[in-house]
């Protein structure tokens, strides 16, 4: 059975995704210099399993941003992952 696959190339996924305002903000919302308002509003706004998403996502962001760079492909096979990453991103821009 054919499986359905979400690819963005490079220029795409820094408008898709948006990971510069996650990277960011984290540690003004989740990090240690958040406040308790802010942490409270993350914690209400995502699940236990939507922030695990979320910390693991973070990491890869940072890494693209002061690391090795943009990949040229990424791959999600579930658009339910993309959904996520975008509403934290929209989280993230309003905090």
């Amino acid at each position: 059975m054919p499986r359905l696959v979400f690819c963005y190339e490079r220029d795409e996924i820094s408008r898709v995704l948006q990971y510069g305002c996650v990277v960011e903000m984290w540690d003004h919302v989740v990090g240690r210099t958040a406040s308790g308002s802010k942490r409270r509003k993350y914690h209400a706004e995502f699940t236990v399993a939507e922030r695990k998403t979320i910390s693991r996502y973070h990491t890869q962001y940072r890494e693209w941003m002061f690391g090795r760079g943009l990949p040229d492909h990424i791959y999600f096979r579930s658009p339910m992952t993309v959904h996520l990453l975008k509403r934290a991103a929209r989280f993230f821009a309003t905090c």
